[in-house]
């Protein structure tokens, strides 16, 4: 469910919240049992660096030039 909600939260561009939840993903792969949940983790992986990657390039447009 976490990494739908990832999902969800990327496509709304809220990457913040979208890194979150596939973080959530990657703390629980342990449980994976299935080659499905397994595909999910290495997903949730890729959505979570680029998430960060859009967060941080969200924050530096917004400082001033100089």
């Amino acid at each position: 469910m976490a990494f739908f909600h990832g999902e969800l939260q990327f496509e709304r561009q809220n990457y913040e919240r979208a890194a979150n939840a596939y973080v959530m993903v990657l703390k629980l792969r342990s449980k994976a049992k299935s080659q499905q949940e397994k595909k999910f983790i290495s997903e949730a992986t890729y959505g979570a660096v680029v998430s960060y990657d859009k967060l941080l390039g969200t924050q530096e447009s917004k400082l001033p030039k100089k």
